[in-house]
């Protein structure tokens, strides 16, 4: 028989080792590797701000829609379409931008080894100004392989400058059978606008050759697309940039093209801009 004494104490010894082993927990393997179920890894993100609802850049978002299965599961590609007025506006504001931008990890500065020297490309603006779509397709595959870095003070200096060329734009004139004439802009060999009515004493070639003079002078020094603006003038309607007049917009413009003054104006600065950004791709 076991004294009463051996059976407290063993009965002790049984609650102490219970307890420790509902505060330790039980021992694990230390070859095992706990995971939380409610935590995913986090990749590498790229935020894309680009004004989509413009349609000014659909070769940009075109990439980078097309890259996203090719990089599932090493990178998030993310396009916030600042041009919405709406939550993506919102975002873009947020971010403290001002214009087009890609960002890696929030990083529009980029830093990378090619053909034994470095590459430093700023994702700010549309392509053609500080980078290509090249370049962007090379940022990507690095980022993905984890070759992608800031680039430090020393490689600053070799910061890749794009400047955009003059854009070729003229005119030209169609007779009609009528016997009327049309004035045709034609921006880097695309026709963006026709004018069918005179203006200012000026014919509609003459209009449309005004306007292709008006684009080359401002786009021989850096430029943005954007930059384009409507303004009233009277009882017209001018797209302005910076200090001088593209072309003027008439009501007879308006009836000539079925539509009102305000939208046939916001048209042709949408076809000018878009012109433009295609120019410098």
């Amino acid at each position: 028989m076991i004294a009463p004494y051996h059976v407290n104490r063993l009965v002790f010894l049984s609650l102490t080792l219970f307890i420790l082993l509902l505060v330790t927990g039980c021992p694990r393997s230390s070859q095992q590797a706990v995971v939380p179920l409610d935590e995913t890894p986090v990749l590498p993100h790229v935020t894309a701000y680009i004004n989509v609802t413009s349609g000014c850049q659909e070769p940009t978002v075109d990439l980078l829609t097309a890259a996203r299965p090719s990089y599932a599961g090493v990178l998030e590609i993310e396009i916030v379409d600042f041009g919405d007025n709406a939550a993506g506006a919102d975002t873009w504001k947020q971010a403290g931008l001002e214009c087009m931008a890609i960002l890696f990890d929030q990083v529009h500065l980029a830093a990378w080894d090619q053909d034994s020297e470095v590459k430093v490309v700023d994702f700010l603006m549309p392509p053609g100004f500080n980078w290509t779509l090249e370049d962007l397709q090379v940022a990507l595959d690095k980022f993905a392989s984890g070759d992608l870095r800031q680039p430090t003070a020393e490689e600053m200096g070799k910061l890749q400058k794009i400047e955009p060329e003059p854009v070729a734009a003229k005119a030209q004139a169609l007779e009609q059978d009528d016997g009327k004439q049309i004035g045709q802009l034609i921006i880097a060999e695309a026709v963006v606008i026709e004018i069918k009515q005179p203006a200012d004493d000026l014919t509609p070639y003459q209009r449309a050759e005004a306007a292709a003079e008006a684009i080359q002078q401002w786009t021989a020094q850096p430029y943005k697309p954007s930059e384009l603006r409507i303004e009233k003038s009277g009882e017209s309607l001018q797209i302005i940039v910076r200090d001088a007049a593209i072309i003027t917009i008439t009501e007879a413009d308006a009836a000539a093209a079925g539509l009102p003054l305000n939208e046939l104006a916001g048209k042709w600065r949408l076809a000018i801009r878009r012109s433009l950004a295609a120019a410098n791709r």
